[in-house]
């Protein structure tokens, strides 16, 4: 008698493109059957899901395990279980260093073996001539996106890190002749500009980061890049845009025809100068007004952003030490989904819409479609069940990133998820770690 490995019983799918009730067979930690409900045949396990949401897992493309000072292997258990708590999948993590490209992945390999507790990619970031020369070497390696740093370019940044003009351009017709689904994605801010306007404020800069670096900086440096970008006939990848001048000027990038995708941050969405501690909130580019939390939720809803990443960095209350010197960043793996569930009740977004933003269009723009993105027979058995009524306050004390606050602390969210899957295998269950040991693995990426 045939028997599935686990079958998900009564709970409705919800992929970027439709919502369905459905029983769905699980084998060799695949999707392997879609049934009707109460369909499903006989299994080895089954889960009850009956008043539940079945998304795909979710992938954070944007995540910087071990930074600013953190032991990495420590940080790399910490991020990966909030990842999983929070029903992240799979996280793309960046690779950084002097050394080559091809040295940090195997670093980043051995370091992550028996540490990590969801899949980890991970972007090559490109800094000196050197590592441009490697971008073909990377993308055999199961590299293709690259990470270009636009802030690189200020005059106080090592002469053989700056992103001159001429290193942009060579970085990015590399990665066009890479084909496709490679992509460089980039930070955009005008560094020199914004270093600029603080030199000539002097004392009296502002009160707030946005004040420091403020938005046109970084609309400009979105336009900059996206004429290189039809130039080079180069895909590009804005990250976590903040303002409505970068949505704007990313909509009008992609009005004219270039191949430009948008990222934005939950903390994006609903975070401003207003309802978050200017130093626990610092982050670049900075958080801004509520208009343009606003803008950024319309950008979704308009599909000018496409993904959404939490740019989690685990700072603590000790790396804070004041506007002007406090670190930028913050830990956010693990609240991106209730901030989403959260703007669907307040009709931001639709359930789909989140499965777009957070799985599916990630999995297609950084080339995981063919394991990961959808609840589909024949890609990995990823999921969340999600209560999406489900009210709960953010408690960094419950959080498991290696971070002793949140600048979400004390939000009430409505929408939260409620067990996470990796491949079949039960990781995590209200907000804990489940799993008996870590089984992330590293998912390389190739060109076509």
């Amino acid at each position: 008698m045939f028997m599935h490995d686990l079958v998900i019983c009564g709970g409705v799918v919800v992929n970027h493109d439709e919502m369905y009730g459905a029983d769905i067979g699980v084998d060799d930690g695949r999707f392997s059957a879609i049934y009707q409900p109460g369909k499903a045949p006989a299994s080895r396990q089954r889960v009850d899901a009956a008043g539940l949401f079945v998304f795909p897992g979710f992938i954070d493309p944007h995540v910087h395990i071990g930074y600013p000072d953190r032991d990495w292997q420590d940080d790399c258990t910490a991020t990966t279980q909030a990842a999983a708590a929070g029903g992240v999948t799979t996280v793309i993590d960046f690779l950084a260093g002097e050394n080559s490209i091809k040295q940090q992945l195997a670093h980043a390999l051995d370091q992550m073996a028996c540490h990590a507790w969801v899949d980890i990619a991970y972007h090559a970031g490109v800094f000196t001539w050197e590592h441009v020369r490697q971008i073909e070497e990377a993308a055999g390696l199961g590299l293709f996106s690259i990470k270009l740093y636009l802030p690189y370019q200020a005059k106080d940044t090592p002469a053989d890190w700056r992103l001159t003009d001429d290193k942009l351009w060579e970085s990015l017709c590399r990665v066009a002749g890479l084909g496709a689904p490679a992509v460089a994605m980039i930070h955009a801010e005008n560094q020199m500009v914004i270093d600029h306007i603080n030199d000539m404020a002097g004392d009296t800069p502002g009160e707030t980061w946005s004040a420091r670096r403020p938005a046109f900086a970084e609309a400009e440096a979105i336009s900059r890049v996206g004429h290189f970008s039809q130039a080079s006939r180069c895909p590009i990848y804005i990250a976590h845009v903040g303002s409505a001048e970068a949505v704007s000027e990313l909509k009008r990038l992609q009005k004219r025809g270039c191949r430009a995708l948008g990222e934005t941050c939950a903390h994006y969405l609903v975070l401003n100068n207003e309802n978050c501690d200017p130093c626990k909130g610092k982050i670049n580019p900075p958080l801004r007004t509520a208009e343009d939390n606003e803008a950024v939720w319309k950008g979704i809803a308009d599909g000018v952003l496409q993904c959404i990443g939490s740019d989690h960095s685990s700072c603590s209350l000790m790396h804070k030490n004041g506007l002007q010197n406090g670190i930028p960043g913050f830990a956010g793996v693990q609240t991106t989904l209730p901030v989403l569930l959260d703007g669907a009740h307040r009709r931001k977004l639709t359930l789909p819409q989140i499965a777009a933003i957070f799985s599916y269009n990630t999995a297609k723009a950084f080339g995981l479609s063919h394991c990961k993105g959808a609840v589909r027979v024949g890609l990995d058995a990823d999921f969340v069940l999600v209560d999406i009524d489900k009210r709960q306050k953010v408690c960094a004390a419950q959080l498991l990133h290696s971070a002793d606050y949140s600048p979400f602390e004390g939000m009430e969210l409505t929408g939260w998820p409620v067990a996470t899957y990796l491949r079949g295998e039960k990781v995590a269950e209200h907000g804990a770690i489940t799993g008996k040991q870590p089984a992330g693995r590293f998912i390389p990426r190739f060109c076509r």
